[in-house]
């Protein structure tokens, strides 16, 4: 899956720049795959009958073990980078507190 090559690639990280580099393609990802599955969501409990409507968020709900599997591999890989301090450094400690309590 693109978040296993993401997660091998961010661990084989030889430094600073090239985890960031990873960090923020990730990022990217999850945020237009969230930005999608939103709106559905929205559109879905604004009026459940809606067939189209509840189709789409069917298709996003029956994806949600897939989501939360890339975020878990997305959580994982990051507590356990070895570029950890840079990564801390460039996106606050914050982001790792949340990560490990995932």
């Amino acid at each position: 899956s693109r978040s296993r090559a993401l997660a091998h690639r961010l661990a084989a990280a030889s430094d600073a720049e090239q985890a960031i580099s990873i960090v923020l393609s990730w990022n990217e990802l999850r945020s237009k795959i969230y930005t999608h599955r939103a709106p559905a969501q929205v559109r879905h409990y604004q009026n459940t009958g809606d067939e189209a409507a509840k189709a789409e968020w069917d298709f996003w709900d029956e994806g949600a073990a897939d989501l939360r599997e890339f975020d878990t591999i997305h959580a994982r890989a990051l507590t356990g980078c070895g570029q950890r301090e840079a990564l801390a450094s460039r996106f606050g400690p914050q982001l790792f507190r949340l990560k490990e309590n995932f």
